[in-house]
């Protein structure tokens, strides 16, 4: 299947080829898991069992049946965004521990890869973990390199963060009273209005009471 820039990547070599010599400039072999390792794309795409590297720069599995020209999957370790240790029951059908790693890729079938040694112990697992996380180490992310370079004045620093939190502090508190402001205003008014109306309402009924005791008077006589 041609991925193109999709990751990861088939690799193609010779049927008689069956371990990892090909390495790119500067390239060096930093680990090697001993035994056969199963590899699953995935939720369930499984490549089968093989030999499983990592260099300096990447990773790579060969498998140990060819079929055709396809030998095995190889991915630039900056793609791997996370890896960790997942257990056995974390997978339906899968009785193994292994390493699972999310990739940098949009592609449904191919966005997460399960790293499964056929043999060994948990010790042996450990060891597989420590080397991902030593490759890691050794190829961070492009978008965050150079972010511990910059130099600054702690003092200047911590100065301008305490303004920072007077001003925000400062807004808050403003905001709240204008909040308050606005609120007893509103209350005020409601508050006036009901005395209007009281007054009103007070006028009226005297001058109706009045008026009715004029009447009155003018029947009695």
């Amino acid at each position: 299947m041609p991925l193109g820039k999709i990751l990861p990547t088939e690799i193609t070599v010779t049927s008689e080829e069956k371990s990892l010599t090909t390495l790119s400039n500067g390239e060096e072999i930093y680990f090697r898991q001993p035994g056969r390792v199963r590899l699953i794309f995935g939720t369930g795409k499984d490549e089968g069992t093989g030999q499983f590297y990592l260099t300096n720069q990447r990773a790579v599995w060969i498998a140990d049946a060819t079929e055709g020209e396809k030998a095995g999957w190889h991915i630039d370790f900056y793609h791997i965004t996370c890896h960790a240790v997942a257990k056995a029951n974390s997978f339906d059908g899968q009785t193994q521990d292994c390493i699972y790693c999310q990739l940098d890729n949009e592609e449904e079938d191919y966005y997460e890869m399960r790293v499964i040694p056929t043999e060994g112990t948990a010790t042996t697992l450990s060891t597989l973990y420590k080397a991902f996380c030593d490759v890691a180490e050794m190829n961070p992310d492009p978008e965050e390199e150079g972010e511990g370079d910059f130099i600054f004045n702690e003092e200047e620093v911590n100065g301008n963060i305490q303004r920072m939190l007077r001003q925000i502090y400062t807004e808050c508190l403003t905001g709240e009273l204008r909040h308050q402001l606005r609120k007893d205003n509103l209350t005020m008014k409601r508050l006036e209005g009901t005395k209007m109306k009281t007054k009103k309402q007070t006028l009226k009924e005297e001058t109706n009471c009045r008026e009715s005791t004029i009447r009155g008077g003018q029947v009695a006589e």
